[in-house]
């Protein structure tokens, strides 16, 4: 996996922006651990939301990651 930083010009608030050089491993992994915290905030606030047909859906997306 790589994950390379170019180039980060920092803020005046502290903030920063970056520039970030990713191979495919990279992106995949960010975009499932960005993917499992935000369902996983979902869960923390209303954990009813969560059901079987919402289950079933994440098995399909699953099913399509698989292919890759």
């Amino acid at each position: 996996m790589k994950m390379e930083l170019k180039h980060m010009k920092e803020m005046e608030d502290g903030s920063a922006i970056c520039e970030l050089e990713l191979d495919d491993d990279a992106k995949r992994y960010l975009i499932e651990k960005g993917f499992i915290e935000m369902l996983q905030i979902a869960l923390d606030k209303d954990p009813a939301w969560w059901t079987e047909a919402e289950e079933m859906k994440l098995d399909i997306i699953a099913s399509f990651g698989e292919e890759i």
